[in-house]
Protein backbone atom coordinates (compact mmCIF):
# COMPACT_ATOMS: atom_id res chain seq x y z
CA UNK A 1 0.00 0.00 0.00
CA UNK A 2 1.17 3.47 -0.72
CA UNK A 3 0.50 4.77 2.78
CA UNK A 4 2.11 1.87 4.62
CA UNK A 5 5.46 2.28 6.36
CA UNK A 6 7.52 -0.59 7.74
CA UNK A 7 10.07 -0.16 10.50
CA UNK A 8 12.46 -2.91 11.57
CA UNK A 9 14.00 -2.71 15.02
CA UNK A 10 16.25 -5.26 16.68
CA UNK A 11 13.26 -7.06 18.24
CA UNK A 12 10.14 -6.28 16.22
CA UNK A 13 8.51 -5.16 13.01
CA UNK A 14 6.35 -2.07 13.25
CA UNK A 15 3.78 -1.38 10.52
CA UNK A 16 2.01 1.96 10.22
CA UNK A 17 -0.76 2.55 7.73
CA UNK A 18 -3.66 4.85 7.01
CA UNK A 19 -4.18 8.42 5.88
CA UNK A 20 -6.82 9.91 8.17
CA UNK A 21 -7.13 7.06 10.64
CA UNK A 22 -3.66 5.78 11.36
CA UNK A 23 -3.00 2.34 12.78
CA UNK A 24 0.24 0.90 14.14
CA UNK A 25 0.83 -2.85 14.46
CA UNK A 26 3.84 -4.57 15.97
CA UNK A 27 5.07 -8.10 15.51
CA UNK A 28 7.76 -9.54 17.77
CA UNK A 29 10.50 -11.34 15.83
CA UNK A 30 10.48 -14.36 18.12
CA UNK A 31 6.87 -15.04 17.06
CA UNK A 32 7.75 -15.51 13.37
CA UNK A 33 7.48 -19.20 12.45
CA UNK A 34 8.11 -19.15 8.71
CA UNK A 35 8.87 -16.65 5.94
CA UNK A 36 8.56 -16.81 2.20
CA UNK A 37 9.08 -14.55 -0.78
CA UNK A 38 6.22 -14.43 -3.26
CA UNK A 39 7.03 -12.84 -6.63
CA UNK A 40 4.08 -12.85 -9.01
CA UNK A 41 4.99 -12.09 -12.61
CA UNK A 42 3.71 -8.49 -12.53
CA UNK A 43 5.72 -7.60 -9.41
CA UNK A 44 8.81 -9.41 -10.69
CA UNK A 45 8.76 -7.15 -13.78
CA UNK A 46 9.46 -4.23 -11.43
CA UNK A 47 11.89 -6.13 -9.15
CA UNK A 48 9.31 -6.23 -6.35
CA UNK A 49 8.03 -9.04 -4.18
CA UNK A 50 5.75 -9.85 -1.27
CA UNK A 51 7.31 -11.20 1.90
CA UNK A 52 4.82 -13.38 3.77
CA UNK A 53 5.41 -14.16 7.45
CA UNK A 54 3.59 -16.98 9.23
CA UNK A 55 3.52 -16.19 12.94
CA UNK A 56 2.33 -17.55 16.27
CA UNK A 57 0.72 -14.17 17.03
CA UNK A 58 -3.01 -14.69 17.53
CA UNK A 59 -3.99 -11.16 16.46
CA UNK A 60 -1.86 -11.28 13.27
CA UNK A 61 -1.21 -14.89 12.24
CA UNK A 62 0.05 -13.76 8.83
CA UNK A 63 2.12 -10.66 8.16
CA UNK A 64 2.68 -9.38 4.65
CA UNK A 65 5.22 -6.89 3.37
CA UNK A 66 3.51 -6.00 0.11
CA UNK A 67 5.42 -5.07 -3.06
CA UNK A 68 8.80 -4.41 -1.47
CA UNK A 69 11.95 -3.83 -3.53
CA UNK A 70 14.88 -6.24 -3.11
CA UNK A 71 12.71 -8.90 -1.51
CA UNK A 72 15.32 -11.66 -1.27
CA UNK A 73 17.92 -9.66 0.73
CA UNK A 74 15.15 -8.34 3.01
CA UNK A 75 13.81 -11.86 3.60
CA UNK A 76 17.32 -12.99 4.56
CA UNK A 77 17.72 -9.99 6.86
CA UNK A 78 14.42 -10.83 8.54
CA UNK A 79 15.51 -14.46 8.97
CA UNK A 80 18.77 -13.35 10.59
CA UNK A 81 16.94 -10.97 12.94
CA UNK A 82 14.41 -13.65 13.90
CA UNK A 83 17.15 -16.16 14.75
CA UNK A 84 19.14 -13.57 16.73
CA UNK A 85 16.06 -12.52 18.71
CA UNK A 86 15.13 -16.14 19.47
CA UNK A 87 18.67 -16.84 20.67
CA UNK A 88 18.75 -13.69 22.80
CA UNK A 89 15.40 -14.49 24.45
CA UNK A 90 16.02 -18.24 24.65
CA UNK A 91 12.84 -18.98 22.70
CA UNK A 92 12.37 -22.19 20.69
CA UNK A 93 9.61 -22.88 18.18
CA UNK A 94 7.97 -26.28 18.78
CA UNK A 95 5.46 -27.92 16.41
CA UNK A 96 2.90 -30.34 17.86
CA UNK A 97 1.15 -32.74 15.52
Amino acid sequence: MKNTKYELTTERIRTRHGILNKQTDELEFYRVRDYKLDQPFFLRMFSLGNIVLETSDRSHPTGIFAAVPNGEPLREQLRTCVEACRTKKGVREVDFE
